[in-house]
């Protein structure tokens, strides 16, 4: 089981841990039925905030879907879970079918995420001051004044560092995704489209005071490449031309 969604240890305690299973399956089928509600969700929880699992597989598949910009619904994500060997795992088709039909309303989508945060960081303190208690029977420190800043110093990284990890790479990605989408479609006049879509729509195209180094094998196409760039641009009356070099 993954770390995000392992189960804490209460036996001891007689208590269950801290979970809310349909605000779980209500982001999972929001996802699945607005896509574009998952790059506010990502914002405030991660895969590992789930807690079970299948529920991690199923974040981590649509979160893969996010990163490559493709189309965010119950058969992609069920593609993706296939080719990873976990449809099964995590009840099929008819259970992700099952969660998006489910949802009440994408409206509250980010209430529902609020409330998967607070279950997460709940087991996460727990599972923090655990590992407190353990400390302190062990002994392991001479001096109990270390012993008190490790402790505060454990909780703070169990919450704190997760989250910094998450958004460190997130954050960015998502950033950059916004960043291009903005710039593909902004109505400015300082961009040049190559023709090529795919390219253009990673790109936003050509920007003045921009370097494009266009790098590859040798025998590949990068000339004919870089022609087709310029036979492209000359047909929209922009000023190009090609530099033999030596």
């Amino acid at each position: 089981m993954n770390q995000g969604c392992e189960s804490m240890q209460f036996e001891n305690l007689g208590r269950i841990s801290p979970q809310n299973i349909e605000a779980e399956e209500a982001v999972l089928g929001s996802c699945l039925l607005d896509k574009d509600i998952f790059p506010e969700v990502i914002k405030i929880i991660s895969s590992r905030d789930f807690y079970r699992e299948n529920h991690y597989e199923i974040f981590e598949a649509i979160n893969e879907l996010f990163i490559k910009q493709k189309p965010i619904d119950v058969i992609t994500v069920a593609d993706v879970l296939k080719s990873r060997g976990k449809l099964d795992q995590v009840g099929g088709l008819e259970y992700l079918t099952n969660i998006a039909v489910a949802v009440p309303t994408t409206a509250n989508a980010g209430y529902y995420t609020s409330i998967v945060k607070s279950m997460s960081v709940r087991r996460q303190l727990i599972k923090g001051s655990s590992d407190i208690i353990d400390m302190a029977y062990e002994q392991s420190f001479d001096n109990v004044f270390d012993l008190k800043n490790a402790a505060m110093q454990r909780l703070d990284i169990q919450i704190k560092d997760h989250n910094k990890r998450r958004n460190d790479i997130a954050g960015i990605v998502m950033d950059c995704l916004n960043d291009l989408d903005k710039q593909y479609n902004s109505k400015t006049e300082d961009k040049f489209f190559t023709g090529f879509s795919d390219y253009d729509k990673v790109t936003a195209g050509f920007h003045p005071q921009e370097l494009t180094i266009i790098a590859a094998r040798p025998g590949v196409g990068k000339t004919a490449f870089a022609i087709q760039l310029i036979l492209n641009l000359s047909r929209k009356k922009i000023t190009a031309c090609l530099y033999p070099g030596r």
